[in-house]
């Protein structure tokens, strides 16, 4: 199954990931862009 896991870099997204990638799941990631300099 692929599963979208939003707060991925977070302290539970971090834990679970593993959890669900050794269970054979696909794993997408949503992570935030870094705004460009002079941008924020």
């Amino acid at each position: 199954m692929k599963i979208l896991i939003s707060g991925s870099s977070g302290l539970v997204g971090r834990a679970l990931i593993p959890h669900l990638t050794d269970g054979g799941h696909k794993v997408v990631r949503l992570v935030r862009a870094r705004p460009a300099p002079g941008e924020a």
